[in-house]
């Protein structure tokens, strides 16, 4: 191995495979995992290009038809709504070309005759490089923001059984390569895809819509078309259409009854998968009953759901999606409407710079409701990574609850619901400076909480209303009847919630929130009985004002009693106050005063 060829041939992989691990990583700050999974299966064709460019692979118009079916296949399975961000869409689309050409430089290196190399020697060769570069990059982007408390709370262990998984991963991956080519493994990872979802299916019980399973059939049909060809394709099926229909016929012969009996049993599996689908389990059961002032309820019950765990505690009791993985730390969510995009940007800039929020990278999200604001301009001016327009029905909560119901699989672990006035900031920042932390579940942010009972609920912050639909709002998210006394109500909506506290409740719930918010003015929930301090307007709705306040309610953090223990918004939390003197907290049930302190000595210090 001479210097000129280790230059020519080796340090180029390293190099792209650096580049290609870095724009990969940056893309999940700014996309959703449907679009990034959508781009990235168009991995073969940019392989399948650059080998062509580079005479490593020899152009077939029957290649690329297969791999275009497999892309379609993908992109099919993967479509769903999905928030644009052109810096992420760039970070993603790079990265696959630099991904490309570093596994056609791997394949040159295993397969040309200029080289030749056995697979295990390249590895030897190249992954020295590939580790001295994310190494540097390391050192200039990572290293002053990564604390010793981080690598020990993450566990040694766990780091070294990652580095064991991907030393294994790359030595089959130059092996892979080094017997067929660079695209056959491409499309093996379009085929792993298929299997993780099989599986999840099967062993998790994940559920898949019929679009996902025609797109994955579709890639899937490609990559066995690609891998036998039609040809031989269609010889096996006549041999086995030939062999399986006169075994069949030999069956009817010798067992005609158990014939009939196989026939009725297949049609009637048929049927009650269809009937699964068609229908499903787990509806909402919706009840109405008059209520004071006029119209009509529609309270919906949440059934148990088998994924969850409930908390202990004594008021009320909340159940956690424990089981979820959040993609990301921490998203801040702002709804805006006449307020101007440039002191919006600042705001979110003046938060991003608390004490602790540089290390959870937040990501922010905006949503606007003007109809004559420019969503490039908003965009620009706010900074923000992904922005999106919404009708100006239903206010604030309106388009709280479309973000979590569109980013139910993309909910980070907690996230910051901010109104885009943003009164209060400076008060808010140090309620979130006292209060936030990985236990948080949901911590408000409004000027003060307050207690009404439930059954018949008097505003406590200075209005004459009554909140009529404060019980129905209870019984939805809690899965049961409002309880004797009081409840929970918070003056404003912004707060920070978790994603296991928000997943605790089943998605429907929210979507029926929403339809009610922002119905049309003929429909019953605006029928309620008003005293004036409030206008029924469809941007402003009566109800969106009792939701507005119930958000303590609907994240089951109902307790009247922190009414009483947490200040109003600006008063300082001193060293012998409680965590949860504000807030209600995430703890496991098997640990519910919360994790036990790690035992660290400086000997385990020093070995790190």
């Amino acid at each position: 191995m001479t210097g000129k060829v280790y230059f020519r041939a080796i340090v180029p992989i390293g190099l792209f495979f650096c580049l290609s691990l870095i724009c990969g990583n940056q893309t999940y700050l700014y996309l959703s995992i449907a679009f990034i999974q959508m781009l990235k299966a168009t991995t073969p064709v940019a392989v399948l290009l650059v080998g062509w460019g580079m005479n490593v692979e020899t152009p077939s118009v029957r290649v690329l038809a297969n791999v275009s079916v497999i892309v379609l296949g993908v992109m099919i399975a993967s479509y769903g709504e999905i928030a644009f961000n052109l810096t992420g869409f760039v970070f993603q689309t790079v990265g696959i070309i630099f991904e490309a050409f570093r596994l056609i430089l791997v394949q040159r290196l295993l397969c040309s005759a200029e080289y030749k190399m056995d697979p295990l020697v390249s590895l030897y060769y190249f992954a020295p490089v590939c580790a001295l570069m994310n190494f540097l990059i390391f050192l200039v982007f990572e290293a002053p923001e990564l604390g010793m408390s981080e690598v020990l709370r993450l566990g040694l262990l766990t780091l070294l059984a990652n580095a064991a998984l991907a030393f294994t991963l790359n030595v089959s991956v130059v092996f892979l390569i080094g017997r067929t080519s660079s695209l056959v493994l491409t499309l093996c990872g379009v085929l792993k895809d298929i299997l993780l979802v099989g599986t999840s299916v099967f062993v998790w019980g994940s559920t898949i819509s019929l679009t996902q399973l025609a797109g994955y059939s579709i890639a899937l049909g490609g990559l066995v078309v690609y891998r036998l060809g039609a040809g031989k394709i269609q010889e096996q099926y006549q041999r086995l259409h030939n062999d399986g229909s006169n075994a069949w016929e030999e069956f009817g012969e010798k067992h005609p009854t158990r014939r009939k009996v196989s026939i009725g049993g297949a049609a009637a599996l048929i049927l009650v998968m269809a009937l699964g689908v068609m229908f499903g389990t787990g509806k909402t059961e919706i009840q109405s009953v008059p209520l004071e002032g006029g119209g009509s309820s529609e309270v919906v019950y949440v059934p148990q759901n088998p994924s969850t765990e409930e908390q202990s505690g004594p008021f009320p009791i909340p159940t956690l999606d424990m089981k979820y993985q959040p993609p990301r730390k921490f998203d801040i969510v702002v709804s805006m409407y006449k307020e101007h995009p440039t002191a919006v940007g600042q705001a979110l800039e003046a938060i991003k710079r608390l004490p602790g929020f540089g290390e959870l990278n937040p990501n922010t999200i905006v949503y606007f409701k003007d109809p004559n604001a420019d969503q490039r301009i908003v965009h620009d001016e706010t900074k923000a990574n992904a922005v999106r327009k919404l009708g100006t029905r239903g206010g604030s909560s309106a388009a709280w609850l479309t973000h979590i119901i569109d980013m139910w699989d993309e909910l980070a672990e907690h996230t910051m619901f901010l109104d885009g006035s943003f009164q209060n900031l400076e008060r808010m920042a140090q309620r979130i400076y006292d209060y936030y932390g990985p236990e948080t579940g949901m911590l408000s942010l409004a000027p003060s909480l307050g207690r009404c009972a439930c059954h018949g609920c008097k505003d406590p912050f200075g209005t004459e209303e009554s909140w009529y639909r404060v019980p129905e709002i209870f019984a939805s998210f809690n899965g049961e009847f409002c309880p004797a006394g009081d409840v929970l109500l918070s003056q404003s909506g912004q707060f920070i919630v978790s994603a296991k506290r928000i997943r605790g409740t089943p998605r429907y719930v929210y979507e029926s929130m929403r339809h009610l918010l922002t119905s049309d003015d003929d429909h019953w929930i605006h029928n309620d009985k008003k005293l004036g301090h409030y206008t029924d307007d469809l941007d402003d709705p009566f109800f969106g004002r009792a939701f507005e306040k119930s958000w303590m309610i609907a994240f089951q953090c109902g307790d009247p009693r922190l009414a009483e223990s947490c200040p109003v918004l600006g008063e300082r939390r001193q060293p012998q106050d409680p965590l949860d003197r504000c807030q209600c907290l995430d703890r496991n049930p098997a640990h519910p005063k919360g994790p036990r302190p790690a035992r660290i000595t400086w000997r385990h210090v020093r070995r790190v």
